[in-house]
């Protein structure tokens, strides 16, 4: 119940006009209408080149759009399966030092032979919930899942030509089942498809469990087992989105000209980042590979809030005689080269200057992200071991009074 002041309030709570219509004239008056609302001038967000009606799909209630800068990083030598030859990431990110650091280490691993990088599975999930009135029904339903498990499957890939789905697996907590749907989904990211295809599967289960009289109390598309949008050991460990890995050997010689560091002390400062790990109770291990995926998210379209499962990774360090093998795992990477965003004609160009626009172009495109990870892991231990970390960023991002050069 509302305590009476806030009734009143809400009696005259200000609504947003032209609320979802994709037209310049809607975006412009609820521009006009926050700007009097706020007493605040939005001049700046006004000045857009993007057309309201590309939106659909992409952003409700538009007022504008705001820039976010876009450097790019490299080049960076791969000898991938997708990805060969030398490639530029382009990095949409405020963060000072970040296309300097990326580009450091792009420089140490071209000139050490390049970085070999390969996507090893694609997984997208969605997991919904039935719940029953005890645990021997949960049981006697998850028997019935899977014995009819390929005729779901074959009811849930009714709903996308993209979208197939590879499992479905009942997994008990109690009376509650999680009901594990498990897709590849192509060139798209796969959230969008996965919850289709799963509706569509959980309508027809629905209407065949009266017959087999074994009815649930309640129903949810999605028990929260399929951790969209959150990290968990289950994602880290079997897999949601892509799983793509990038290693590299660095030379001795140029560890030392260009990371300012010695084999010995980059291996021994990654064993000191383990042992903080494990302190802290992490999943995986990495430096900080999320300023590489959420930069190169931004720039090119991709589902941003994606970027924090994306970021899992596990990196590796071993002295390989008088050289360092280094090697970056990523479980969850969340990545589409059509659909969404990519549409838009800024980050359909970048996407482009990748050659990772459009169909068949998912697995290079991972392939790249996790070789430019590598690259900034490789480069911010070596800062970080080096004890120049914090003098760097002072000065490339508190105080930038000159141009930073690459030249070793």
């Amino acid at each position: 119940m509302n305590p009476p002041e806030a009734d009143s309030y809400l009696s005259v709570f200000p609504r947003i006009p032209r609320q979802f219509r994709y037209s310049e004239d809607a975006r412009r008056e609820r521009l006009a209408f926050l700007q009097d609302h706020t007493a605040c001038d939005l001049s700046s967000v006004n000045s857009t080149s993007l057309d309201p009606e590309s939106l659909r799909g992409i952003n409700g209630n538009t007022i504008g759009s705001v820039e976010v800068p876009v450097g790019i990083a490299g080049p960076l030598l791969f000898r991938g399966n997708e990805a060969c030859g030398m490639q530029f990431a382009p990095l949409g990110t405020c963060e000072g030092a970040l296309v300097e650091s990326v580009t450091r280490g792009a420089l140490a691993i071209t000139r050490s032979g390049g970085v070999y990088a390969r996507t090893l599975e694609q997984r997208m999930k969605r997991v919904p919930i039935f719940t029953f009135v005890s645990v021997e029904d949960a049981v006697i339903f998850s028997k019935w899942i899977v014995a009819n498990e390929m005729e779901i499957r074959l009811i849930a890939q009714t709903e996308s030509s993209h979208g197939r789905c590879v499992s479905v697996v009942p997994r008990i907590s109690g009376r509650y089942v999680h009901v594990e749907f498990t897709y590849t989904t192509g060139d798209a990211a796969g959230q969008n498809i996965s919850t289709a295809c799963t509706s569509v599967a959980c309508t027809w289960i629905r209407g065949q469990l009266g017959a087999a009289g074994i009815e649930p109390v309640s129903f949810g598309l999605e028990g929260n087992m399929s951790s969209d949008k959150k990290v968990s050991y289950n994602s880290f460990i079997n897999g949601r989105g892509i799983r793509v890995v990038a290693e590299t050997v660095l030379k001795k010689d140029v560890i030392a000209k260009v990371l300012n560091v010695t084999p010995q002390a980059l291996y021994s400062g990654h064993l000191r980042g383990i042992n903080g790990a494990i302190e802290a109770g992490m999943v995986g291990y990495n430096i900080n590979v999320a300023n590489v995926i959420t930069a190169m998210f931004v720039a090119t379209g991709q589902d941003i809030a994606c970027a924090h499962e994306s970021s899992m990774a596990h990196l590796a360090f071993e002295l390989d005689g008088e050289d360092v093998y280094a090697s970056l795992t990523l479980p969850g990477l969340i990545v589409g080269t059509v659909g969404g965003a990519t549409r838009l004609p800024a980050q359909r160009e970048l996407l482009q200057m990748l050659d990772c626009y459009g169909d068949g172009k998912v697995y290079r495109f991972a392939e790249i992200i996790a070789g430019f990870c590598l690259a900034l892991d490789i480069s911010t231990l070596s800062a970080m071991v080096s004890d120049v970390f914090a003098s760097a960023h002072e000065r490339l991002a508190r105080k930038p009074t000159k141009a930073f050069l690459v030249t070793e």
